[in-house]
């Protein structure tokens, strides 16, 4: 019995500090507004020391930001938890990042930054043509 309640108190503490954020509504004006970078890239390397997830994307289109650079590097936090994208390398993301003091951008999963392979856009399909549509109009 004890240690069935030390693991109920364990999964409760879980998802107690797990990160939560609602972001269904469809991208607006302002809400774009509010993100420093909007890029689409593939993702080259991740490297998970230091505390942060570290990704290094090769910039396929600029919807927002610096349109001068080949490849940017985002920060996110290391795990879904802590509210950190999970990317891997070769897949390509549509991210929407915020500028940071100690490095020059950062995003999480309560951005609308996601995951462009259509086997894992799955339901958000419909708002994502929607968000591509709105986009397309903004890239320099």
């Amino acid at each position: 019995m004890r240690h069935f309640l030390l693991i109920i108190f364990i999964f409760v503490i879980q998802i107690s500090f797990a990160c939560t954020c609602i972001n269904v509504k469809p991208l607006s004006e302002t809400e774009f507004n509010g993100y420093n970078l909007v890029i689409k890239g593939k993702i080259i390397s991740i490297d998970s020391t230091d505390g942060a997830k570290k990704i290094l994307i090769s910039v396929e289109q600029v919807y927002k930001g610096t349109k001068n650079q080949s490849e940017v590097l985002i920060v996110t936090s290391l795990d879904n938890n802590s509210c950190g994208i999970n990317p891997h390398t070769g897949e390509t993301w549509l991210i929407y990042s915020l500028s940071m003091a100690q490095y020059n951008y950062y995003t999480d999963v309560c951005t609308k930054s996601k995951n462009l392979d259509i086997r894992k856009v799955g339901l958000e399909a419909k708002m994502l043509g929607a968000e591509l549509k709105f986009l397309k109009k903004k890239k320099h």
